[in-house]
């Protein structure tokens, strides 16, 4: 409703574009394929840089703490779109099926995670907390689950000697301020990156790159 829409009825205008076929085979009724010129569809996702291709779909539901599956990445205060996006896709890429993310997180299902992620969000299973330290308890219980914390700190241990346990729930906190303190407190070991001294710290997508990465050394691809 922010944008205002020509007053026309598009419903008659069935789309004939040759990507039809594509929609029909993904089990999208005929009927439900509609034609607009673009300043229309501007006007109803509310950005012009799109490839001509709007959809509305229901966005998944969210998991339980108990159907979360291991590994599993955890999403402390982490603000930028992009970077929940590009995290999810590379996730996603080494077979990790979970995502829990607090309440200073982001929404995965937000319009740019969702293209950042090139689609794989929707192969994850999403667990939403309001108090991730006591998640993060919770999930220890019911799962026996190492909570391995991404974090520059006196007591981290290279991750080059961190032998992962299969079942593990990564924690990434924020660029700024990294893993708050009592999220921190709830984790089992804290797990750093060797980096030279010039540069004190890593995108966090590409760090937690790198940790997925040396899980899967270790374990493969699930």
């Amino acid at each position: 409703t922010a944008y205002e829409i020509p007053k026309r009825d598009w419903s008659s205008d069935v789309c004939s574009s040759d990507l039809a076929d594509v929609f029909v085979q993904a089990g999208i009724p005929h009927n439900q394929m509609f034609c607009a010129p673009r300043d229309v569809m501007t006007s109803l996702v509310g950005f012009s840089m799109h490839q001509g291709i709007i959809a509305s779909v229901k966005a998944p539901p969210l998991i339980d703490v108990i159907d979360v599956h291991l590994p599993c990445l955890v999403l402390n205060g982490i603000a930028d779109s992009e970077n929940v996006g590009t995290i999810v896709r590379t996730a996603a890429a080494f077979g990790w099926k979970s995502l829990i993310v607090d309440e200073r997180t982001s929404s995965p299902l937000l319009r740019r995670a969702v293209r950042v992620s090139m689609g794989t969000l929707f192969s994850m299973r999403i667990h939403r907390t309001e108090h991730l330290p006591s998640t993060l308890r919770e999930l220890r219980v019911l799962h026996d689950v190492d909570i391995v914390a991404a974090e520059t700190h006196e007591s981290a241990v290279d991750i080059a000697a961190k032998e992962f346990r299969v079942k593990t729930a990564l924690v990434i906190g924020a660029e700024g301020h990294g893993i708050a303190d009592d999220v921190l407190r709830a984790c089992s070991t804290i797990v750093r990156i060797p980096l030279h001294p010039s540069v004190p710290s890593l995108n966090v997508a590409t760090a937690t790159a790198l940790r997925i990465y040396e899980y899967a050394s270790q374990h493969g691809v699930r």
